[in-house]
């Protein structure tokens, strides 16, 4: 083995986390959906899932919405202890295509934010305890913003 990086590390550091998040692995996104968790949010500490597509593998694909169910159960939940399980969507999604793939940005973003209300409905069944926050990111004049999604 090679040795590539350490860092000082306690097992007393936290593990019981208040929130889940599932974020697209677009790299575009990466360190700005981190700031906004942590200080828009003002959650250090979370799970954190990464999937192409967010919300269109949970609507769309009953196999990855048991693994992703099963995940957020046996981890989450069980081991962490979350109370809230956040959908984080971007705008330009290559999951849908991009931008490209819509007549406007107004249908881009109906479409993502239909997409995140019918994902959170499906995970309201299965996790009637939890928070479950919807929330979309967009470009508007080289700021990008988060919303959350009602």
């Amino acid at each position: 083995m090679k040795e590539f990086f350490s860092t000082p590390f306690t097992t007393k550091d936290v593990h019981h986390v208040e929130l889940a998040v599932l974020v697209c692995i677009d790299p575009r996104f990466r360190k700005f959906d981190q700031q906004a968790i942590e200080e828009g949010l003002g959650i250090k500490n979370f799970d954190l899932f990464r999937w192409p597509g967010v919300t269109r593998p949970i609507i769309t694909s009953a196999e990855f919405f048991i693994l992703f169910y099963q995940a957020i159960e046996n981890v989450s939940i069980k081991l962490h202890q979350i109370k809230k399980l956040l959908l984080l969507c971007h705008w330009d999604c290559g999951a849908y295509g991009g931008s490209v793939n819509y007549a406007s940005a107004s249908k881009e973003e109906q479409k993502y934010q239909s997409d995140l209300r019918q994902a959170k409905d499906l995970l309201r069944r299965k996790f009637p305890d939890l928070e479950i926050l919807v929330a979309y990111s967009k470009d508007e004049g080289g700021i990008l913003h988060y919303y959350l999604v009602e």
